[in-house]
């Protein structure tokens, strides 16, 4: 063995974030780190050399001057060595956030630099570091507070939508929306924990104002807004799941209602009805009353649609979808469902068919699905 200590490469410093001393005061609670656990990453951190511009963001208390510097330089930073400390780097971001809590100062920086983080692992290259992220959230994140600031940051990124230089951002969030919901659900879970529901009316108008901002959002006939807008309509039935566990389900139901008919008449056609085939697929579809907001309204799209022979492959897939569902036995009552569908679309589904050609594939797909 070597006498002399490993020397990092060049623009590496050794990791030494877990023995920086005592921790801060915390202004968040949550999941304890058992002592075991806490060792195994000190002894992980002390192994892995660091790139410098993260340790600088790591080790953001010795020097706060920095601090808005080190946040822009993290997008920088090589996605591989960020996820090597994910742990580490979520908990420096979240800290900053809440131990700024009086200031909104950093907390466009500290959404970027999280969006940057989720799109990370969303990349192909470090999928497999999806289920690291998933038990941090569910596991050691414990900023309880985090909820006001993201759903804060996020709106105005989306108010901001039709202005220059916000459409990229903006775009890169809406594709992060799943797990900046998780976090946003997360937290207020802890919050309930800790206060007992306290400040739930607030929390809820919070969430209604960003989703009104959306459903205004897709009503934009800006070239800006229409990748963003996309990027929505493929992105938000992802939040369904996890924001029912924290705002009521109907309520959720009409705000998808609202989002989807905003949509302009001719535009993203085809997304829309992937994103209503999504929601089909939600936690949401299964539940009586929820279908009772959401089925007149894709019925509706439906005949739209199908009369126009408009992207009728997704309007079929949607139709059996539908229909799939309703024929389950877990769902709830179902005959009132399949009559509306059957009285609102049934003829036109019969015109639609026999003015297809004799070749049409979609012909004994649209059969069969009635």
């Amino acid at each position: 063995m070597s006498p002399w200590p490993t020397i990092p490469p060049v623009g590496m410093a050794a990791c030494r974030v877990c023995e920086t001393g005592p921790p801060q005061p915390a202004l968040t609670m949550g999941a304890q780190v058992l002592p075991r656990e806490s060792a195994l990453r000190a002894a992980f951190c002390h192994a892995l050399p660091c790139p410098v511009d993260l340790l600088g963001l790591l080790k953001w208390r010795s020097n706060t001057n920095l601090l808005q510097q080190n946040l822009r330089q993290l997008m920088k930073v090589d996605g591989g060595e960020v996820v090597k400390f994910l742990q580490d780097t979520l908990d420096a971001l979240f800290n900053i956030m809440m131990e700024n809590s009086e200031s909104e100062t950093f907390d466009t920086l500290v959404f970027d630099a999280l969006v940057f983080i989720i799109g990370l692992i969303a990349d192909r290259k470090f999928q497999h570091f999806n289920p690291v992220l998933e038990t941090y959230i569910k596991k050691h994140f414990s900023a309880t507070l985090a909820y006001t600031k993201l759903t804060k940051v996020l709106r105005n990124y989306v108010d901001s939508a039709e202005k220059p230089g916000v459409g990229e951002q903006l775009y890169k969030a809406m594709k992060a929306l799943e797990y900046v919901f998780k976090f946003i659900v997360r937290s207020r879970v802890l919050f309930n924990q800790l206060y007992e529901n306290k400040g739930e009316a607030d929390f809820r108008e919070s969430l209604l104002q960003l989703f009104r901002s959306i459903s205004t959002m897709m009503s934009s006939l800006s070239d800006q807004t229409v990748r963003v807008k996309g990027a929505a309509l493929k992105y938000l039935p992802t939040i369904v799941n996890d924001v029912k566990l924290v705002f009521d389900p109907k309520e959720l139901s009409t705000v998808f209602t609202e989002f989807i008919l905003n949509v302009p008449a001719g535009s993203l056609t085809v997304q829309k009805l992937y994103c209503l085939i999504e929601i089909v697929h939600s936690d949401l579809f299964t539940q009586h009353d929820c279908r009772e907001i959401l089925l007149p309204m894709m019925t509706d799209q439906l005949k739209h649609h199908l009369e126009r022979q408009e992207d009728l492959e997704a309007c079929c897939q949607l139709l059996s979808n539908v229909l799939e569902l309703l024929y389950r036995k877990d769902v709830g009552p179902t005959p009132r469902h399949v009559q509306v569908i059957m009285e609102k679309l049934l003829r036109t589904v019969n015109r639609t068919v026999i003015s297809m050609g004799r070749d049409s594939e979609l012909i004994v797909f649209t059969l069969f699905t009635f």
